[in-house]
């Protein structure tokens, strides 16, 4: 599940200023993801930059056009209720991140 915890993991530092990794897990996990690209099969694969993804935050689209499912398991996986939840989805797809 490499590639839906990095996506969601940029999402929850760039755009909702938290984390549920650490960084060396994060850096790790870009890592393990450049060197085994052309093993990897998710329907997300194409939202992650391969050249970039050991260094940085490397998404191919904005935070507001990832799919709802990403968005709302980050939400849960900080702790988020329903309500707030909805919320930062609503602000999220309005955003220009």
């Amino acid at each position: 599940m490499n590639i839906p915890t990095y996506i969601m993991s940029c999402y929850a530092y760039e755009v909702l200023s938290d984390v549920f990794i650490s960084d060396a897990e994060f850096d790790a996990l870009g890592a393990s993801i450049n060197a085994n690209w052309d093993t990897i099969q998710h329907r997300h694969k194409h939202l992650v930059d391969k050249d970039k993804c050991k260094h940085t935050s490397a998404l191919t689209v904005k935070y507001k056009h990832l799919p709802t499912i990403t968005l709302m398991t980050t939400h849960q996986l900080l702790g988020m209720d329903l309500k707030q939840s909805l919320n930062q989805l609503r602000t999220t797809r309005e955003g220009e991140l």
